[in-house]
Parts: C-alpha cells; structure tokens; sequence
C-alpha cells in the first residue's frame, strides 16, 4: 500500500545524528509542557493561584490534562521510537498510542477554542456569566473528549489492521486500509470530518474569539489586558506545543 509509511528504507531517518537532534527537540518540548502542565493543575487545585472565572479554570485544567495525554501518547513514544530507530512497545500499546494521540490532539484545539470563546461570552455578558457553572464546564468537556475520540476509536474498530507503526512520524499512525486495499472513499471522509473539526471547528473560533476579545476590550479608547493575558498565554502556548509537532507530520 502507497498511502502508508512503514517502509524504513523510504522513510527512516538514517543519520543517528538527526535522530539525537529531533530527540533533543521534542525532550525540550516534552519536559517544558511537564513543568507549565503540573504547575497549572497542582496551583489551581490546590492554591487556586488562577484568578480567572471558574468556566475558564475548568478549561485550562483540562488543556493541562490534554497535555498530559499527548505527552505520554505521542512524544515521549516517539522520544523511545527515535532512540531505538524503531517500534519497541507491541501492538497493544500501538492501538492505544494512535488513538490516544488523536484524541488528545483534537481535544486540545476543540478545548483552546472553548477557551477563547467563552472568555469573549463571559467579557460580552458578565450578568449571563454568573450563570455559568462548574459543573456545565465539566459536562461540556466531557462532550469534548468524546466527540474526540469518535474518529480514531471509528477507524480502529473499522480496521484495526490499519493502524501501523510510520517511520516519518516515529508514532503510530492510520492508514484507513481494509487489509491491503486503499478506500479512497474512507479516507477521504475521514479527512474532511478531522479537517472541518481541526481548521474551521476551531481555528476560525480562536482567531475571530481573540479579535473580538481585543475588541470588546477597548473601553473608552484604551486597551485593557486585565483578564485577557492570562488566557491569551494559555491560547498561545498550546498553540506553540502543538503547531511544531503537527507541521512535522503535515511537512
């Protein structure tokens, strides 16, 4: 099958050289993430050190957890993969690596757009925002994780056969086959759900969000960052966690 890389000659990366500076790359990025990731849950959980409405603490904490998920799904999985020049972990763990990885990736956009958008609510309709509870955000995270685990659980019980160790990713990947036939139809649907949900779903949402945010903060002519920077940091340092690991699976 064409559409899949699993062929070492083709697409491993040869030079032990280049291995050791991905490696150094992402353990950069994965211990970063650890220590903002930590902080955030053990200084809201116990200290409430986030001053910020509790909707919003709800979704911060679960981008935490994300994180989390991706860091022990993705790029520490990769960090081993790279170090041995290949799949060490079994079949088992490589279902659960590429469907772990899925999930927590659309998680953590779908959530940073969550994000963003309901500070630009609670900003436009401070009365209607004391409305807004805990448990809601909980309730509406817990949607979130789910809807993002349809696609990759979908595509494992479709075929589970289709999922497959990549060498130009050094994780666990899909390849949306039954057995050895490609089905274009399949994979194209499975494409355009995951492209609608990651590019229009929330992309478009933190832009237009943050813009309006800015916006809708500018009293009496002068702008205001007092209880925008804390979520505008959040927004972009997910961003910046996640746009390196997804451009080196789109390049």
């Amino acid at each position: 099958n064409t559409m899949r890389s699993d062929n070492y000659t083709l697409y491993g990366i040869h030079e032990a050289s280049d291995r050791y500076l991905l490696m150094g790359y992402f353990s950069l990025i994965s211990l970063s993430s650890l220590i903002e990731d930590s902080l955030i849950l053990v200084g809201s959980l116990h200290y409430n050190a986030i001053k910020q409405n509790k909707v919003l603490v709800v979704f911060i904490q679960y981008l935490a957890v994300a994180n989390f998920v991706m860091n022990f799904s993705s790029v520490m999985p990769g960090l081993a993969s790279l170090a041995a020049d290949g799949w060490f972990f079994g079949d088992i763990f490589c279902y659960f690596n590429y469907i772990a990885y899925t999930t927590g990736s659309q998680a953590i956009n779908i959530l940073t757009a969550s994000l963003a958008l309901s500070k630009l609510l609670i900003v436009q309709y401070p009365f209607r925002a004391r409305t807004f509870t805990r448990r809601a955000a909980h309730w509406a995270t817990l949607g979130i994780w789910l809807y993002s685990s349809i696609f990759p659980l979908a595509a494992f019980l479709k075929d589970k056969q289709g999922v497959y160790f990549s060498y130009l990713y050094y994780i666990c990947s899909y390849s949306c086959t039954l057995g050895n036939v490609w089905t274009p139809l399949g994979h194209a649907t499975y494409s355009i759900a995951v492209g609608l949900s990651i590019f229009i779903g929330t992309s478009v949402t933190i832009v237009s969000s943050i813009l309006l945010l800015i916006i809708v903060k500018r009293e009496n002519g002068r702008f205001k960052l007092q209880g925008l920077s804390m979520v505008l940091a959040t927004v972009a340092f997910h961003i910046l966690f996640s746009a390196p690991i997804g451009l080196a699976f789109v390049v």
